[in-house]
């Protein structure tokens, strides 16, 4: 079960997209690729998506940066993760 993530900040900067082939770097995000979402002003959470459905897109929160911690706030590395596609600030697309 996916517990959804409310209150993301806005990307300040618009979408960015990183990969290996920018021509294949367009469109939302898919299974396997890796989203970042602004979780606080100086917090950023890093997500492996697994669906992405309805404007929503869900996974297993992998990462929370730039500097490594454990939780933030009520969340947590390996925590089910559900947030809006317009809170995500990038996606990394897997190769």
């Amino acid at each position: 079960m996916y517990n959804e993530f409310e209150n993301p900040l806005p990307p300040r900067f618009g979408r960015m997209f990183i990969g290996s082939d920018a021509k294949s770097n367009q469109g939302p995000p898919k299974p396997n690729d890796t989203v970042t979402v602004r979780a606080g002003a100086f917090t950023d959470f890093y997500i492996l998506v697994a669906e992405c459905s309805s404007g929503m897109v869900s996974g297993e929160l992998v990462g929370i940066g730039p500097d490594p911690q454990w939780e933030y706030e009520s969340w947590s590395h390996g925590d089910k993760i559900k947030v809006s596609e317009s809170a995500i600030t990038a996606i990394i697309r897997a190769d």
